[in-house]
């Protein structure tokens, strides 16, 4: 009966033991699933971290490259402007220089003639002088009416000439005025009239340039 009891207590004890190691066995095994876990956890916390940095380091990325992009279409839309305002200014910087030269040009054909008109001048006058010394019967030049005309269609020309280059419509209208008035000493009296104007009236600070004709 002893032994029995003794038997009985042992395996008691056996039982009691196993399952107090098996309690830590669990134990450890509850420690080391909760490590992985953490371990899993913070791995993929690393992992989405990882994630979310690279994110927003391609929308930076990408924020940049827009901006940049944006920024290079500006600049070809400020470049295509300038281009677009440089033509333009050349073309009128072209327009400038064919309007002077052609101010220029009718400037030279004025000058060559009045040069003309007034060498005809001198040289009928000349003729006039020649023909009074030389011969008795010869008249005046005031009183011959023909060159006396001749001088006056030159004297006309020549002042309608430099009034064209400042009024035209007020040039045609002295022309007007010569064309249908036929009385001489009329006509030798506007031709002074119209010289008064031109010369002090209209381009006083010409006069200068226009002396020499």
């Amino acid at each position: 009966m002893d032994f029995f009891n003794f038997f009985c207590l042992t395996i008691f004890l056996f039982i009691c033991y196993l399952i107090i190691d098996l309690s830590k066995i669990e134990d450890k095994v509850i420690v080391i699933d909760e490590e992985l876990v953490k371990a899993t956890n913070y791995n993929s916390v690393k992992e989405a971290t990882a994630d979310t940095v690279k994110e927003k380091d391609m929308k930076k990325e990408n924020h940049e490259i827009e901006r940049i992009r944006k920024e290079g279409l500006l600049l070809k839309q400020k470049n295509k402007l300038l281009r677009q305002k440089n033509n333009r200014v050349r073309k009128e910087n072209l327009l400038l220089n064919q309007k002077n030269k052609r101010v220029m040009n009718d400037y030279l054909l004025l000058k060559q003639e009045n040069h003309r008109v007034r060498e005809e001048s001198l040289r009928l006058k000349k003729e006039n002088e020649r023909n009074f010394t030389n011969s008795e019967h010869s008249s005046d030049i005031a009183k011959n009416e023909r060159k006396r005309r001749i001088l006056s269609d030159l004297e006309i020309r020549r002042l309608l000439n430099i009034l064209n280059l400042i009024d035209p419509l007020l040039a045609y209208k002295w022309y007007q005025i010569f064309k249908f008035e036929s009385n001489i000493e009329i006509i030798e009296s506007k031709i002074k009239d119209l010289d008064i104007f031109i010369y002090k009236q209209l381009i006083p600070e010409f006069k200068n340039v226009f002396n020499y004709f």
